[in-house]
């Protein structure tokens, strides 16, 4: 049965057991969309079961017009930003109309980035709206539109985030030191869970880099 199959017979009946069913088919990949923007492995299994009790609650909400996983990365980025903003160090977005100069080289660059193991460390400089922008637009590969209704911005500000996320992961990288052999090691196991789709795997092999970093 397909997403949108899926979400026809589930979400509108309200059967609780095939809602349920239908929420762990996405559970891995939340949690590594939740792990990207929070850093912490707990953390991330924490906003999961955050977005699967706020999505129960609104299910009566969902009216179709996106697939019911854009629905579920909806509830999960904002859970994320609801819980960095209760943090002390929280940064907030400062938005601008500025477009970005460059998106097609610089999402490109960044995409190969994502498999490296430095990229979760690097991320963590961001400050959180900038962060979501970054993941959900060049991880994610979501539509400036789409990233900009979930974070209830506007389509420049987005962009603007995102220019600045880039020019930030870029300087980040590029002040970091040739990699150890230790961190050789673990990218290497990254790449081989990740070309496995061993997503549990992946996830604690981000979280050994980002306790070492």
């Amino acid at each position: 049965m397909d997403d949108r199959a899926d979400r026809a017979s589930a979400v509108p009946a309200g059967d609780e057991r095939a809602f349920g069913r239908l929420l762990e088919r996405h559970r891995h990949e939340l949690r590594v969309h939740c792990h990207r923007l929070l850093g912490s492995y707990d953390e991330a299994e924490d906003m999961v079961q955050e977005t699967f009790l706020r999505a129960w609650h609104k299910r009566d909400q969902y009216a179709g017009r996106s697939t019911f996983r854009a629905w579920l990365y909806r509830i999960a980025t904002n859970c994320c930003l609801d819980h960095l903003a209760r943090q002390p160090d929280a940064g907030e977005l400062e938005a601008d109309g500025t477009e970005p100069s460059t998106p097609g080289a610089d999402a490109a660059v960044l995409a190969r980035e994502v498999l490296e193991q430095a990229f979760l460390t690097a991320l963590q400089h961001l400050p959180p709206k900038q962060r979501a922008v970054l993941v959900l637009r060049d991880v994610l590969g979501w539509p400036a539109k789409e990233c900009a209704e979930v974070l209830a911005i506007s389509v420049a500000s987005a962009n603007s985030a995102l220019q600045r996320a880039r020019a930030t992961m870029k300087r980040v990288h590029g002040e970091r030191a040739r990699p150890s052999d230790a961190e050789r090691v673990l990218l290497r196991r990254y790449m081989s869970a990740l070309d496995r789709s061993e997503v549990d795997v992946v996830v604690e092999l981000l979280d050994q880099e980002r306790r070492a970093a």
